[in-house]
């Protein structure tokens, strides 16, 4: 069953950042002035977001344009909550751009790796928060009659030689347009999708981010907001890509390589996983996927990744051994889909 990303019944349904490039909503992208300095004390509990390892890579083809599709996850794996919320959750000024903010919690507001608060409390009030940081705007999607959060991530294809040459920081290869195989994530909303490691209910109470309905979005510590591939945006245009050997590239925080994230967290060094792939085409132009090799066939990454997975479950999960292992097969892209 695919998950629903529909229209809610309040107006607010996702937060929107300052695009990149065109957001693809149909309208004006938002624009932010510079926005200032996030401040916060040292006892405040930051995410570290991570992305799946991309699986179920399959060309679409449509109205003579290729399109690479796949399933990916953002995961959190922080002391900390990546935690979102609009300005205005009731706001009627009928503009295309609104004030999004990233909320952040102390040890005091995240007991036992529950919020304080809920999505009946938006704005979350004084007090229930260590400090609260504008990250930009709200975008509303005209044609789809919704609002979406850009910048959460990026996608690009890489040729292999590039990626070998310069990693995460490769540049995208380009279609037979000369368009770069690269996108920017767009999505609906942020909840707890899945938990790493267990098979839990909706009841679990770190499960803090269950509902589309509100502007109280975002991922808990040990959860993954996970996409499957016919989800809109899970895809990169790669109309005309000539045969050959390439890289698909998930990086969650845009901005994150550049030194410059646009969400606060604890590491941004951690924040890509890759897939490489070969393309052939038949002889008449048709493309094909082949000889798939993930992040986790890497040593250095397999080793960065098992020393992060042990350190989230010795603050999260008593040192289990076994459900770190679990983890790390589930972040490797082990998690079976079921949207």
């Amino acid at each position: 069953m695919l998950r629903a990303r529909s229209l809610s019944v309040l107006p607010l349904v996702a937060l929107a950042w300052p695009a990149l490039a065109d957001d693809g909503t149909g309208n004006d992208p938002c624009h932010s002035d510079e926005l200032p300095t996030c401040s916060y004390d040292a006892d405040v509990l930051l995410p570290d977001l991570m992305t799946v390892v991309p699986k179920h890579l399959q060309i679409q083809n449509e109205h003579q344009t290729e399109k690479l599709r796949f399933s990916n996850g953002l995961a959190n794996l922080g002391s900390g909550p990546w935690w979102l919320e609009p300005e205005f959750p009731d706001d009627s000024s009928g503009s295309s751009c609104q004030a999004a903010y990233q909320v952040l919690a102390a040890p005091e507001h995240f007991p036992d790796g529950a919020l304080t608060v809920g999505d009946e409390d938006i704005p979350a009030p004084e007090g229930s928060y260590a400090a609260k940081c504008h990250k930009g705007n709200f975008d509303y999607h005209e044609s789809h009659n919704h609002w979406h959060i850009d910048n959460v991530g990026e996608f690009k294809v890489c040729t292999a030689a590039d990626w070998a040459a310069d990693g995460r920081r490769c540049d995208p290869a380009s279609t037979s347009s000369g368009t770069p195989t690269q996108g920017i994530k767009y999505t609906f909303c942020l909840i707890d999708w899945y938990k790493l490691g267990d098979n839990t209910t909706a009841s679990d109470p770190t499960r803090n981010y269950f509902s589309c309905e509100t502007g109280f979005q975002g991922v808990s510590p040990g959860w993954v907001d996970q996409y499957h591939h016919a989800t809109e945006g899970q895809e990169v245009e790669i109309t005309g890509l000539p045969a050959g050997s390439y890289v698909l590239v998930s990086t969650v925080n845009v901005g994150a390589l550049d030194g410059e994230p646009v969400f606060e967290e604890e590491d941004v060094s951690n924040n890509t996983s890759w897939v490489s792939f070969t393309l052939s085409r038949a002889s008449k132009g048709n493309p094909k996927l082949s000889n798939e090799v993930t992040a986790c066939e890497d040593d250095d990454y397999l080793a960065t990744l098992e020393a992060e997975v042990a350190d989230f479950v010795d603050t999260w999960r008593d040192g289990d051994a076994a459900v770190a292992a679990d983890i790390v097969d589930e972040m490797c892209g082990g998690k079976t889909t079921n949207k």
